[in-house]
């Protein structure tokens, strides 16, 4: 089964006053922002003197999503639906952590946004440097390039950072899809030892067949997490099989 951290099976929040409090008398500003275990994404862009534009996505169980775009006016926006009476009005609101989103009013209009197992609301967070979602693809880009050029060594110090500072805000499919990258690296720069060890992470995961795998999770969140077992699977065996 998934591990709890990665979002595609019941998460345990950990909740501290700390993060709790709001933080006032401060502007929103642009810039990324993730939900923990990487259950959603916020950007928001400055467009022109039309103030704040921002685009939401959340995923949930079973590959529900959420999906809202528009303008923020005085911290909330306005969202209309078609045969919605009212528009789902949405507020944004800065805490120590990054941006908190919630319904400000009429969630029923608010719900046609979403899948049926998923909501938007929640805590934004201002990944860790280095892990917003536009610098782990400047990231995969480059631990590709030196890969595809047997660069080895150096892919695998581009990624391994990314495995203990982004744990946090990765989703499931992006941990796992890491792991697999780091370890593969390791082993063809001749490290086995460290491939064996980053494999680890997906602890008891690691030895699920695919009829376990679709037993334990729902049938869209299986379908996406079996490939990526299956790739740790068969990296641990040519890691054990060389040493």
């Amino acid at each position: 089964m998934v591990p709890d951290r990665t979002g595609l099976v019941a998460v345990v929040f950990i909740l501290s006053c700390g993060l709790a409090r709001d933080v006032p008398a401060q502007q929103l500003k642009p810039g990324e922002f993730v939900r923990e275990f990487g259950r959603g994404e916020l950007v928001i862009t400055r467009e022109n003197k039309r103030g704040l534009h921002f685009i939401l996505y959340a995923s949930g169980k079973n590959a529900h999503t959420c999906g809202l775009e528009g303008e923020i006016r005085e911290d909330v926006a306005a969202l209309n639906e078609p045969g919605s009476s009212a528009p789902c009005k949405v507020r944004f609101r800065i805490i120590p952590v990054g941006i908190r989103v919630s319904v400000e009013e009429n969630p029923e209009t608010c719900r046609q946004l979403c899948g049926i197992r998923e909501g938007f609301d929640g805590d934004y967070e201002k990944p860790a440097l280095g892990c917003t979602p536009t610098a782990l693809r400047a990231t995969r880009t480059a631990f590709k390039r030196a890969y595809d050029v047997k660069a080895y060594t150096k892919a695998r110090l581009l990624l391994e950072p990314v495995l203990t500072r982004c744990a946090r805000t990765l989703s499931a499919i992006q941990w796992g899809q890491s792991l697999n990258d780091v370890a593969i690296a390791q082993y063809r720069s001749g490290d086995l030892k460290a491939c064996r060890r980053t494999l680890m992470g997906f602890g008891p995961d690691l030895e699920d067949t695919e009829e376990e795998v679709h037993r334990n999770l729902l049938p869209s969140d299986a379908e996406n997490w079996w490939p990526v077992v299956s790739a740790a699977r068969t990296n641990m065996k040519l890691c054990r099989a060389s040493r």
